[in-house]
């Protein structure tokens, strides 16, 4: 369906008028024609949202969900306006042929409140994924890996299924037996699969995991040529298992990023290219040390790209890498590899350069083309830089300022400081009611907090109110100097 704009003129006054109708273009008896569906009456929409809207209205009249962006809500509302103002059984009939009526005459009504269905499948997300699997040639690195027919079956089970259904091994198997059409895909007979299957696959698939990563970033690069590997991105991360997994040689307790300190931990090492395509990984034990991963990391890239063979020429590229990986050592390590590298400097360098921090919005350069507009909070989201002096040859540190990351920090102090007051103000109110009488007590507690919330009670005096018979009373906290924090959102970037 399409809009179509009519115009029509008085003839007395020489008034121009236009309305817009909803058309389809059908066929009878073999020629093409046009097919009012609805009028719209004047639309003041530009030409080139018209497309849209014509998509919005179709979905509308048809009962189905419309694939729109959410920026484009405003056309949504004004298709369903249009059609809830217009007598659908006026407007939705159309003229007909001979033949089309008699067409029509061969449809019967259905109760709809008495149709059901059953074994329903899903096979747009699995047909989406095997197009993808034939592209990379999926099939042939996993017959080179040594798969059988049937086990390249499992692993394509496993591997849609965490595409499209991410879940354990069972409730992959729920996934691929209830919900999933993948059955229906001419490979070997695997509908009675077990969870036993789906982890021995698991186990083959980690033992041939450099060969398949190394094919398949060149499948990518050839199918999508770039000769740009500049910049890395190297970063780490961890996630929890259930279980007390004794068996697992790489299980521990360290520290979680999920915040799941009842179970064991995994760690995993990405190195990805600037463009988001992913370069190597590396499963760790979950209390490796982060900064100890790095020269495990450089020898990857070694092997992938032989930077160090003379008869390869390509350039080492830029490695980007967070504050908990950039210790000397490191840093020390890439300049002596011959790789360039910008890190956030691990150890905070913010107090020795207060003094240009604190004049950074009138004398750095400020960069407003920002993916991030906005902060969190709204407001505009600008950083602004300064290049200091160079230190040993070929490096040099860049000052920055950033509202976004200046606003975050305010509000996690905040929040510091509000839960210190809750507490010291709920051991004011215990002293209030004679909970607590004993000052030796009162002065512990009043230590186990601030010990508690550090940060906070360096900002605050606390003193102990005690009436004229010496008896504690209550305790008044007061805030040493409201000034907000002038380092707030600053940070030194080394590279």
């Amino acid at each position: 369906m399409y809009i179509r704009e009519n115009k029509t003129t008085n003839k007395k006054t020489g008034d121009v008028y236009v309305k817009h109708v909803l058309v389809e273009s059908v066929r009878v008896q073999g020629q093409p024609r046009q097919r009012v569906v609805m009028g719209l009456g004047h639309l003041d929409l530009p030409r080139r949202e018209w497309k849209k809207l014509a998509h919005a209205l179709e979905c509308q009249l048809s009962g189905q969900m419309s694939l729109l962006e959410d920026n484009d809500k405003y056309i949504e509302d004004l298709a369903l306006s249009l059609v809830s103002n217009n007598k659908l059984s006026q407007k939705l009939s159309i003229l007909k042929t001979d033949a089309e009526q008699s067409e029509a005459d061969n449809y019967i009504p259905i109760d709809f409140g008495s149709v059901s269905t059953e074994k329903t499948r899903t096979f747009g997300a699995e047909l989406v994924c095997q197009d993808t699997w034939q592209l990379l040639g999926f099939d042939q690195i996993l017959k080179d890996c040594g798969l059988s027919q049937n086990l390249r079956a499992v692993a394509k089970t496993l591997i849609f299924g965490r595409l499209i259904s991410p879940d354990s091994e069972r409730g992959t198997i729920a996934w691929f037996q209830k919900r999933s059409a993948l059955s229906e895909l001419p490979e070997s007979d695997i509908t009675h699969l077990g969870k036993d299957v789906l982890y021995e696959i698991g186990d083959k698939l980690y033992e041939n995991k450099d060969t398949i990563e190394n094919f398949l970033f060149h499948k990518q690069q050839a199918l999508f040529p770039s000769n740009d590997h500049t910049v890395f991105l190297y970063d780490l991360t961890n996630t929890y298992m259930e279980g007390s997994c004794l068996a697992n040689g790489l299980a521990a307790r360290g520290h979680r990023k999920s915040k799941r300190s009842d179970c064991p931990l995994i760690t995993l090492s990405l190195i990805i290219r600037k463009d988001g395509t992913p370069v190597a990984s590396h499963i760790c034990k979950g209390n490796q040390s982060e900064p100890e991963t790095m020269r495990d990391a450089l020898s990857r890239l070694r092997s992938m790209f032989g930077y160090d063979s003379p008869r390869i020429t390509l350039e080492k590229p830029i490695i980007i890498m967070d504050r908990g990986i950039a210790t000397k050592d490191n840093v020390a390590l890439l300049q002596a590899e011959g790789y360039q590298y910008t890190v956030v400097t691990r150890e905070d360098q913010t107090e020795e350069y207060l003094t240009e921090f604190e004049t950074a919005r009138d004398t750095f350069t400020r960069i407003d083309d920002l993916s991030h507009k906005h902060t969190a909070y709204g407001d505009e989201n600008h950083v602004y830089v300064k290049k200091i002096s160079q230190g040993y040859e070929g490096t040099c540190k860049v000052l920055c300022l950033s509202d976004g990351k200046a606003h975050k920090e305010n509000a996690i102090a905040s929040r510091k400081d509000a839960r210190y007051a809750a507490d010291v103000e709920k051991l004011s109110k215990s002293i209030q009611k004679g909970s607590i009488k004993n000052v030796d007590k009162i002065e512990a507690k009043l230590n186990n907090t601030n010990k508690r919330h550090k940060t906070a009670a360096d900002k605050y005096n606390t003193t102990l109110i005690r009436n004229e018979a010496g008896k504690p009373q209550r305790i008044d906290i007061t805030q040493k100097n409201n000034e907000p924090d002038p380092l707030s959102g600053c940070y030194v970037i080394e590279s």
